[in-house]
């Protein structure tokens, strides 16, 4: 397994620090281990075709099935168009799967057959889990977050993510930081969506719409870029590589990681996941 340690940032004195800040009165449900998320994967793996089930290891993949992160995407390679209802049919067989192992994850497939930059044909898809919406509710400090219990189920989920964009327009039109324009607003929720630390979320927020010549730094999530996929990892300024909710992010996910690749399941596995070439 290849990883990097995170550009200035030493990933030993991470795991030396037990930090975890949470905010005041909301206790942060814990995420699935690595080894839980592979066995987790382990048993719907083998149902599914290979061109599918190979991105169940991607690495942004595998942070959100274990309630890390609340939501990611990834692309299945078409043959031709029509191959989007095998995709649709592996949707619904894998959230039937799941209803009985792990209901608060959901997979979707996103809009229709697309040409990527490579010109291939590819179908999105869309893996949630209500358990990672529900901690990052609770862990992040954003204006207008609001928190979210994972009991309310997916109708809950569609209630807190009307409102936290209706908290999200009202502080757009205070000029309220970093809501200072639309698209500061779509950066602030996809980041959060995606599970990144406030403090990324601001500095991507604030650099996005310059010119972009202030120097950015890699999260380098140890293990994220296992294999050739849309990775974890985020960007924030140089100066806040040792923010502590940067480094536990790192810290947290790099364990998870680190536990599902060296799972027995996944040594067994990866031999023969044939479309899914090392990095």
């Amino acid at each position: 397994m290849k990883y990097q340690e995170g550009v200035g940032i030493k990933f030993t004195e991470l795991l030396e620090d037990e930090h975890t800040e949470k905010q005041e009165g909301k206790a942060i449900p814990d995420f699935l281990s690595g080894q839980e998320t592979a066995d987790l994967v382990a048993k719907v793996f083998g149902k599914l075709r290979p061109n599918f089930s190979e991105h169940l290891v991607d690495s942004n993949v595998v942070l959100t099935l274990a309630g890390f992160k609340p939501q990611t995407d990834f692309f299945i390679e078409l043959n031709i168009p029509q191959d989007r209802v095998l995709v649709e049919g592996q949707v619904e067989g894998l959230n039937a799967e799941l209803k009985g192992i792990n209901p608060e994850i959901k997979f979707q497939i996103v809009g229709l057959p697309f040409e990527d930059s490579a010109n291939r044909l590819t179908q999105m898809v869309s893996v949630e889990n209500l358990l990672g919406v529900e901690r990052v509710s609770k862990v992040s400090k954003i204006p207008g977050v609001e928190s979210f219990n994972r009991a309310a189920g997916w109708r809950g989920l569609s209630k807190w993510h009307k409102k936290i964009i209706e908290n999200f327009e009202f502080n757009e039109k205070a000029q309220t930081q970093p809501f200072n324009n639309r698209g500061a607003f779509m950066n602030v929720l996809t980041g959060l969506y995606k599970g990144y630390p406030d403090t990324a979320i601001y500095d991507f927020a604030e650099w996005s719409p310059t010119d972009r010549s202030r120097k950015m730094q890699g999260s380098n999530i140890p293990y994220a870029g296992t294999y050739k996929e849309d990775q974890p990892n985020y960007s924030f300024y140089p100066e806040h590589a040792n923010n502590l909710d940067i480094q536990e992010n790192i810290k947290q996910a790099g364990k998870i990681l680190e536990a599902f690749y060296e799972s027995d399941w996944h040594k067994k596995m990866s031999l023969s996941l044939k479309g899914h070439r090392s990095s």
